[in-house]
């Protein structure tokens, strides 16, 4: 899946696809690469736990934090927003689980 800065309320994975394996989602702004994100579901818990944040050349980053609850910037509740500096950018991204459904209710260029 590729999330271009801009996008909202974007399905990830359905209701009928499996949850079990890690999601891999690439971000492009204008087109260009960005970065990516590697993260599970817990569907019991409704949460999501980061596996790893890349720039656009593939080499992992730190540089990201829980906006919406600070804490363990590795574990997001339900709709909880990622802030993840990539480049010379910064974005954010809102995970949701409902109803089976995995998505990203927004991936967005932010102010530093």
């Amino acid at each position: 899946m590729t999330l271009e800065a801009g996008t909202r309320d974007s399905p990830l994975i359905g209701p009928d696809q499996p949850k079990e394996a890690p999601i891999g989602v690439k971000f492009t702004d204008g087109s260009q690469p960005v970065g990516a994100i590697r993260f599970t579901l817990v569907p019991s818990n409704s949460l999501f736990k980061i596996e790893t944040v890349v720039d656009a050349a593939c080499r992992a980053t730190e540089d990201y934090a829980n906006v919406s609850r600070g804490g363990d910037k590795h574990t997001l509740q339900n709709w909880d927003s990622l802030k993840m500096h990539l480049g010379n950018r910064s974005y954010e991204l809102r995970l949701g689980y409902d109803a089976g459904t995995v998505s990203a209710s927004y991936f967005i260029r932010v102010s530093q």
